[in-house]
C-alpha cells in the first residue's frame, strides 16, 4: 500500500474520535493466530485470509451489522438493510 501499511491505516482509524467507531476487517495473506491477535488488539473487528472467500467475506460483514446503529456524531440512525456504505457516509 503506497504511503504506509494497512496496519498504519487501522491505527489511524482507531485513534481518531471521528472514525474509531467504524468496524474494520483486515484482509491479509498471513492469518496466523499471532497476526489475528495483533490486529484485534489494535481494534480490528476481524482478520480474513487471502485468497478471500466470497461467502466468508459476506458472513464477516453481516456479523458486523446490527439492526440499528447510531453514529456518535449525529442523531441519524442507520438500519442494517441500508448497509455499511450508508453508515460510513454519515458525518
Amino acid at each position: 500500500m503506497p504511503g504506509g501499511s494497512g496496519i498504519d491505516v487501522l491505527k489511524r482509524l482507531k485513534v481518531s474520535e471521528k472514525t474509531k467507531h467504524i468496524p474494520v476487517l483486515v484482509v491479509s495473506g498471513s492469518a496466523g493466530t499471532d497476526i489475528r491477535d495483533f490486529v484485534k488488539r489494535l481494534g480490528a473487528a476481524d482478520l480474513l485470509e487471502k485468497p478471500l472467500d466470497h461467502e466468508q467475506f459476506c458472513n464477516a460483514v453481516a456479523g458486523l451489522m446490527v439492526p440499528t446503529l447510531e453514529h456518535p456524531a449525529s442523531s441519524k440512525q442507520v438500519t442494517a438493510g441500508q448497509g455499511l456504505l450508508s453508515f460510513a457516509r454519515l458525518r
